[in-house]
């Protein structure tokens, strides 16, 4: 039985600007994600990461390829908590948003529904009722995740989710994460910058570089044996605590231990 939940085949993206050439964000970028998987796009700022998160979930129209989605819901959680969250609504009421939307149960079970999100997401139950500026970045973040799972999807595409947490906080969300996938069957495009943060919680790892996805494999390959030079070159620049090892690592890209 076939267990792909998401497949993108030759999905390129042209931006055209009201002046100057336009941009090859995209080039033939191909991969597929199984349910209950976490598929993770590493790479440098502008590599296209994101783009194709946003082309995933219909946020920007692709110039060619495509995109088939054989589960229920997808839903997004972006970057920038700040932006995500409307300023006039309380955390509460922007957690219920997809539950009124949609019209799912009773306004009492939508408010009880909410209350269990929030502290899933190690939320206090108080912050139901508190606006958006009470709180800081990572506990904003929190919450669009909260509300990103208020529709139980089966797919959730993580644009940078756990960038702008403490490290304590980001373990919980992705304990959270692991937690959803295993019980669930919730599957994660999960984007990032940080390769050893993708290492712990993927299944695989694409990496991409100027719009094209130059390596992709299970994710301790990818990050014992990387093929690409600049997944290599992604994998020296990851900050060691022992001296040697960094040594070890800068003479053997293909083995960074």
């Amino acid at each position: 039985m076939d267990d792909t939940i998401l497949r993108v085949d030759n999905l390129s993206k042209v931006f055209h600007p009201a002046h100057g050439q336009p941009v090859q964000a995209l080039k033939e970028v191909s991969f597929q994600i199984r349910r209950g998987e976490i598929f993770s796009l590493v790479g440098e700022s502008g590599s296209g990461k994101s783009t194709t998160g946003r082309c995933v979930i219909g946020l920007e129209s692709p110039s060619s390829g495509t995109i088939s989605f054989s589960g229920r819901q997808m839903q997004i959680i972006f970057q920038d908590a700040v932006s995500a969250l409307s300023p006039r609504l309380t955390i509460g009421q922007s957690v219920m948003e997809p539950l009124n939307i949609h019209r799912i149960g009773s306004r009492s079970s939508r408010k009880k529904k909410a209350f269990e999100l929030l502290r899933l997401v190690r939320l206090d139950e108080s912050s139901f009722y508190r606006l958006p500026s009470d709180y800081s970045g990572g506990q904003q973040q929190r919450a669009c995740i909260a509300r990103a799972l208020a529709l139980e999807p089966d797919l959730i595409i993580a644009d940078e989710p756990v960038a702008s947490l403490d490290v304590s906080i980001q373990a919980q969300i992705i304990g959270l994460f692991q937690k959803l996938r295993q019980e669930r069957g919730t599957a994660f495009l999960f984007i990032a910058h940080d390769l050893s943060l993708v290492r712990r919680i993927s299944n695989t790892i694409g990496v991409m570089r100027g719009g094209v996805l130059v390596e992709i494999g299970p994710a301790e390959q990818v990050y014992r044996h990387p093929a690409h030079p600049y997944t290599q070159s992604l994998i020296r620049a990851i900050p060691l605590p022992d001296p040697t090892l960094r040594r070890r690592s800068a003479s053997a890209p293909g083995d960074p231990g």
